[in-house]
């Protein structure tokens, strides 16, 4: 991530910080942190062009940023993006945009966001032993969201 001169939240990025926080909380969010996100400063980017971002931190900051919402969205070329928004329910510190095997980073597109890999929502895997399993991505949730 780089420094950038402090900016206002765009309203593309609010959208996608606000739909991760409604939609897929690991924790609960209060209602006064989310109705914050339009005045969230952007302070970072990334080098490469990915749409992450670091956010100014509130006066007197003092907790450790954690992971406090996060799923799975489609950019508009379709592509699978890992969302993640940091912070403490309080404060909203990073939103990260993760490509998964491709070169995507782009802001997903908001009716894609949600807990299941876009196209997999209610699909059953089978196992090798023959027995169903989840959907891939609630397994790699689910240590996230039990913590």
């Amino acid at each position: 991530m780089r420094t950038t001169t402090p900016r206002p939240i765009a309203e593309s990025e609010l959208a996608v910080v606000r739909m991760i926080l409604e939609r897929v909380p690991f924790k609960a969010i209060p209602r006064s942190t989310i109705e914050a996100v339009p005045e969230l400063v952007v302070v970072g980017d990334c080098e490469c062009g990915c749409a992450c971002l670091d956010f100014a931190e509130p006066e007197n900051f003092q907790a450790a940023g954690v992971p406090v919402a996060g799923g799975y969205g489609s950019t508009a070329s379709g592509a699978t993006v890992e969302t993640l928004v940091f912070g403490t329910p309080d404060a909203i510190l990073a939103l990260r945009i993760l490509p998964l095997g491709h070169d995507d980073g782009t802001l997903p597109r908001l009716d894609s966001i949600g807990v299941m890999l876009p196209g997999d929502a209610g699909q059953q895997r089978v196992a090798a032993d023959g027995t169903c399993a989840p959907p891939l991505n609630t397994r790699s949730l689910a240590g996230l969201l039990d913590a």
